[in-house]
């Protein structure tokens, strides 16, 4: 995920999903998934053209999905990037740099990894897998070094 991240440009990733969060009302959720999951999606608030910009951003990124949540969830957005079996993989793009606090709570979670001062990894195991980032002791570890 950190490869695909610095390859993909984490700078455009977060403008992609500030550029969604602007043109959302307030209290309204974009959710999408470009292959296998249309029935999931929340898109009543985007045109044809703006869901065919939404698509080609996602496509340009790497990436399967898109939440923003202009409701419950107002400091981030996710951006999916990979399902295996029932696992999914995301990164969540906050909006303001977490302090040192808010990057200990998130990465004291076992399905959290805290990349920078406002990215952090996330493994969502399926409704039947452990929720555990799989190599997150690892990857920490390396990155102390």
């Amino acid at each position: 995920m950190a490869e695909h991240y610095e390859n993909a440009d984490g700078f455009w990733m977060k403008s992609v999903t500030e550029y969604y969060r602007r043109i959302l009302p307030d209290k309204s959720r974009l959710v999408f998934e470009i292959d296998g999951f249309e029935d999931k999606n929340k898109v009543d608030h985007l045109s044809d053209r703006e869901l065919k910009k939404l698509k080609n951003d996602l496509e340009d990124l790497g990436c399967i999905g898109i939440d923003v949540n202009n409701y419950s969830k107002p400091n981030y957005s996710t951006l999916r990037f990979r399902r295996i079996g029932m696992g999914m993989w995301l990164y969540r793009l906050y909006n303001q740099p977490l302090t040192s606090q808010q990057r200990d709570s998130i990465n004291a979670a076992p399905c959290l990894i805290v990349y920078n001062d406002s990215t952090v990894f996330e493994f969502w195991g399926g409704v039947f897998g452990a929720q555990i980032f799989v190599g997150k002791d690892e990857f920490l570890k390396s990155r102390k070094k």
